[in-house]
């Protein structure tokens, strides 16, 4: 990846670890239950890690910021895409579009 992030090694790794809780087939992510986790059974421990980069340098997330009130995993991924898309020259259009994906789906 662009980023550096060796992704087949943390896929890897990922499995491995299923495998030593007896998990070989199923979603990669799940609750105890087996059942897919959502994005949301993430943030409470994210934003809390978040804050913990804030509070060690402020030079990365602003004091003034509330990051559990101003942060969250669905928003943070879609201002990321969209900063990325933006970056590599991507029309607002489509960006916009590709945003609003959901809507359309749920409309269906």
């Amino acid at each position: 990846t662009k980023s550096g992030l060796e992704v087949k090694k943390w896929v890897y790794r990922l499995v491995e670890v299923r495998k030593l809780e007896g998990r070989a087939h199923g979603p990669a992510f799940c609750n105890a239950q087996g059942n897919p986790s959502r994005l949301s059974d993430y943030e409470p421990d994210f934003l809390d890690r978040i804050q913990a980069v804030q509070s060690m340098n402020s030079n990365l997330i602003a004091e003034d910021i509330v990051v559990h009130q101003d942060y969250g995993l669905s928003r943070s991924h879609r201002r990321g895409s969209t900063s990325e898309a933006r970056a590599r020259g991507v029309k607002d259009t489509v960006v916009k579009a590709m945003n609003r994906w959901r809507d359309w789906e749920n409309a269906k």
